[in-house]
């Protein structure tokens, strides 16, 4: 059985006050819903374009067919304390998609006032406009929590879709990037620190972005904290793209994923980083098999190394994302 979403925090005279002039005037909720819409576009005319049925449209509001019964769901709904959780959904995906944001629902919230009051001038009350604010604000609430819930899932879409752009990895990739990583593998301490030298050779100011190099004046090779980390970057970009085709997806540890995104994102690595980092691996390798080196193996590393940037990136994503919820989080509980 489908859960309604109840008021929290309507006191018993607040119910009250809304029920007793929701039944004085439920009888006229055609007319009033109506009244209603045309206020909000009163108020805000721009509004107009927020709705498919309107944006395009030349009719007269009172003889369009479509908004009448919108706008009665929309009144009618306000006169409830209780809205069903599918609904609720629904109204969130859809308010996200058509742009609604915090302002669209304080012009709502003043032509559904304006509208009771003029409707029952006889019982309207502070503690009346008080009680259907309340029920409003909450319902906008609501709402507003959906729009969060589809903003998240469509956030999340996008960078699954990012995972796994450009996930064929064929065959032959595959064939020559184990020929070559067998070839390599052995001498991969070494390599590594090459790998790293020629990152900072390329690209001399992404020294700033390392924490044990920025303000280190001791040689690189002399560095103890850099041979580990460079073999660690260098083994990972290595091992994942030799299980590229079969895993069909990048295969570092998830949680390894979220903590190279976080450190990324944190550290401010740009796009334009991982390029360097792909040039120096494609160098490095050149370099270490010039015998077999070729076209198609150099699509093959780029290939795999792209893919796993793809990876940290969507990470990065993610991180950015919560980030940005945090600070909204804050500073909701701070007003």
């Amino acid at each position: 059985m489908e859960e309604n979403k109840k008021i929290v925090g309507f006191t018993e005279e607040q119910e009250a006050l809304v029920v007793k002039s929701w039944n004085a005037i439920k009888n006229s909720s055609g007319d009033l819903s109506l009244k209603f819409f045309t206020k909000i576009l009163e108020i805000a005319p721009a509004a107009k374009q927020m709705f498919s049925f309107l944006k395009d449209s030349n009719v007269p509001l009172d003889q369009n067919p479509k908004l009448r019964p919108h706008a009665m769901s929309v009144f009618l709904m306000a006169g409830k304390v209780t809205v069903r959780e599918s609904n609720l959904k629904k109204l969130g995906a859809t308010h996200f998609k058509t742009g609604v944001q915090d302002e669209h629902f304080e012009i709502t919230k003043q032509a559904l006032l304006e509208t009771i009051e003029e409707a029952v001038p006889e019982m309207w009350s502070e503690a009346m406009k008080n009680a259907w604010g309340e029920a409003h604000d909450q319902l906008a609430n609501a709402i507003k929590a959906e729009m969060k819930e589809a903003h998240d899932q469509h956030a999340n879409l996008i960078i699954n879709m990012e995972e796994n752009k450009g996930s064929c990895f064929t065959e032959e990739q595959e064939a020559l990037v184990v020929k070559s990583w067998n070839a390599i593998k052995n001498n991969s301490g070494d390599l590594s620190l090459k790998f790293f030298k020629k990152i900072l050779e390329i690209a001399p100011p992404a020294k700033q972005l390392f924490s044990f190099l920025k303000d280190s004046n001791v040689p690189l090779e002399q560095n103890p904290k850099l041979k580990p980390h460079a073999m660690s970057v260098f083994l990972m970009t290595c091992e994942s793209a030799i299980q590229l085709r079969k895993a069909g997806k990048v295969t570092v540890r998830e949680s390894n994923l979220k903590k190279l995104g976080a450190t990324h994102f944190k550290t401010g690595v740009k796009d334009e980083h991982f390029e360097v980092t792909k040039q120096a691996l494609l160098e490095i390798i050149k370099e270490a098999v010039p015998e077999m080196w070729s076209p198609a193996m150099e699509n093959a590393w780029g290939e795999a190394h792209d893919q796993l940037a793809n990876a940290i990136k969507a990470e990065m994503k993610k991180a950015d994302h919560d980030q940005q919820a945090n600070i909204e989080d804050k500073s909701k509980h701070s007003t």
